[in-house]
């Protein structure tokens, strides 16, 4: 995804891809939370993985527009840590929302968070990255769960 998108943000601009990447994130989540079937499922994780592989492309072009040329690497190297920090800062509360309102509720109020951060940028990029970790983790966790609300797996989450 990283030619296409980076095609798309040189002719649409980071902002704008940064926009769409949000709401593709919050439709794929939304989708997976009423998904009743695994092949809606799998369309709802590729919606969402779309999302997700163009936000990183076009925050490199917003670092690239925005700072000297000596600190692109140094952000760059920041944008991906930051990405990875969100990832671990999210599994608590996650698995204490999942354990309190199920996988389904929890999906849906991340989707209704990523894509109404469309409008601003930064939070659509912090949204994202938390997002689609919150997603990562719900699925995984579903997968070993015996409970349908999946709640049988909050343990495994945090570990």
């Amino acid at each position: 995804m990283q030619i296409p998108t980076g095609l798309l943000v040189d002719h649409f601009g980071p902002r704008r891809v940064l926009t769409v990447a949000a709401v593709l994130m919050g439709l794929g989540q939304l989708l997976f939370a009423i998904a009743a079937s695994y092949p809606l499922g799998l369309i709802a994780r590729a919606v969402l993985g779309i999302g997700d592989a163009m936000t990183f492309v076009s925050v490199l072009r917003l670092v690239a527009a925005h700072f000297p040329v000596r600190r692109y690497a140094a952000l760059a190297s920041l944008t991906g840590a930051l990405g990875a920090v969100g990832n671990l800062i999210a599994t608590v509360p996650l698995a204490l929302l999942l354990d309190s309102a199920g996988w389904v509720a929890t999906s849906t109020t991340s989707a209704s968070g990523t894509s109404g951060a469309g409008r601003r940028p930064i939070a659509s990029l912090i949204l994202a990255r938390v997002s689609a970790s919150w997603l990562y983790v719900a699925t995984s966790m579903e997968l070993d769960a015996t409970d349908p609300g999946g709640r049988a797996c909050t343990a495994y989450a945090v570990s």
